[in-house]
Order: structure tokens, then sequence, then C-alpha cells
């Protein structure tokens, strides 16, 4: 029953994520122009964002239990509810940016193009840093309470990406066309206060005393001093790859344009 719960929690989460990614897109369109500069911002906020947020939920997660003496199921929770409460914010920042970098004359100009990019990232990286600490929060309560499940990892990854590509078509084909910009990031908020919801019930359910597993597991925490040449040569391929999917997600974007007609409804296709 747990690992249904959690499912359908990472599930959600991947769709609101991706809805955010191509409606966040949609408005720098119309703020900052629509141009290859702005996708590749976009798409590389977001992953900074989530690698961020990744390595911080990871490496920290164990002690804020320990700390607080509480399920990482409720700082889940917290970040959940922050990024629902950037789909209220991030369309005024990127108004406030708009309206900033009218100041500075042309907007094809180098100084414009990278003063857009400053205000995409400060508006954006806030949330997806939350975005990306979920997994790690999560994997935290699954190495606790689920011991004996060694998929833990895979299985939430499987409902995140199934997530992902239904909330990318939908929003691109469906929720933007019916129901506008301004109403799918409140409905997107809605679906992340209800995630956030739903784990502190979870959360209160579950509660059991954690302090004993916390202090072994503290003496396994990720260092990257400790790797040795092999792992850091697949952390390198590991690199390589993240490099060139994402690098050819932006190329593709270019290159199909032309025959979607629409920089939208290519990106989102791509995507998914």
């Amino acid at each position: 029953m747990i690992k249904k719960i959690l499912f359908l929690l990472f599930f959600i989460s991947g769709f609101c994520a991706l809805l955010y990614q191509t409606v966040w897109l949609r408005l720098a369109f119309a703020d900052f122009g629509v141009n290859t500069q702005v996708i590749s911002v976009v798409v590389s906020v977001f992953m900074l964002g989530l690698v961020l947020g990744s390595f911080v939920g990871g490496r920290y997660s164990i002690q804020l239990a320990k700390k607080h003496k509480i399920t990482s199921l409720y700082f889940y929770a917290f970040a959940e509810a922050g990024v629902g409460l950037g789909a209220f914010l991030v369309p005024k920042l990127f108004s406030l940016g708009h309206n900033w970098l009218l100041s500075f004359g042309e907007t094809n100009s180098t100084l414009y193009l990278a003063l857009s990019a400053l205000v995409l990232s400060l508006a954006m990286l806030p949330w997806c840093f939350l975005m990306g600490t979920t997994i790690p929060l999560i994997m935290d309560y699954i190495n606790r309470h689920l011991a004996k499940d060694k998929n833990g990892f895979s299985f939430l990854y499987l409902a995140n990406t199934f997530g992902a590509m239904a909330g990318t078509l939908i929003t691109a084909l469906i929720f933007i066309e019916s129901l506008g910009l301004k109403n799918t990031l409140f409905f997107a908020a809605c679906l992340n206060f209800l995630i956030a919801t739903m784990a502190i019930f979870l959360a209160r359910k579950l509660k059991k005393n954690e302090s004993e597993t916390i202090e072994n597991e503290e003496k396994n925490l990720w260092r990257l001093k400790d790797l040795n040449s092999k792992d850091k040569f697949i952390l390198g391929l590991l690199f390589t790859t993240g490099f060139s999917s994402v690098g050819f997600e932006v190329i593709w974007n270019r290159l199909f344009t032309p025959i979607l007609e629409t920089s939208v409804y290519a990106f989102a296709f791509i995507l998914f």
C-alpha cells in the first residue's frame, strides 16, 4: 500500500514538474522572445535546479531528519508545497524582469540576451531546486521504512518519468489551449499542495522512532574524495551522457520547429 501511494505521489510530482517547464517556456517566449537562447536557458536552469536540489537533498536529508527527529516525508511535503508557490511567483518574476529589461533598449542585443538569461535563472532556480530535492528525500524514507526494497530508486524514477511524459503532452495539447496559462499553473499548484498534504498524512500515520537507523546510515554518506578512479570514470560517462542528451534536445527543437510550425509543440513532443 505504501509503495502504491509513493508511486502516485511521484507520478503527480513528475506531471507537475514538466507542466511547469512547458508553461514557463511559453511565458519566457512571451516576455523574452522566441529563440533558441531562451529554450537553452530554460532547459539549463531547470536541470541545474534538479542537480543542486538532488545533491543537497541527498547529502543533508539524514542530518536534517536526525536533528529534528522527524521523518524525511515532512521535508518532502515542504518541498512540494514550495514548488506549488512557484506557480504563482514565477510569472510575476518574469513580468518584473521583462519590464526591467525594456530600459536597456534593443531586445536583440547581446546585453539583453545575457540579462534575460539572468532573470530566467533567478526566477526559476529556487523552484527547480525544490523539485530536485524530492527524490533523495523520498529515497531516504524508503531506505528506512522499506529497507528490503532494492528497486526503490528505479520504482520512483519510473513513476516520475511516466508523470513527466503525461504532463508534457497534456499540458501542450490540452491544458494550455483549454484552460490558459494562468489556470494551468493554478491547477498544478493545487496538485503540489495535494501531494504535500498526502505526504504529511502518510508521515503521521507511519510515525516511528528512526534515530537508530539514522545513526547507522550517517556513516555511509557519499563523499567525492572517497571514490576510486573507476567510480570517477563512471561518473564521467554519466556526465557525458547527460550533456549529449540535453544538447540533442535543444538542437532537435530547432530542427523540428519549422516542421511542426511552433516551438512550443516541437519542444513538448521532443521532451515527451
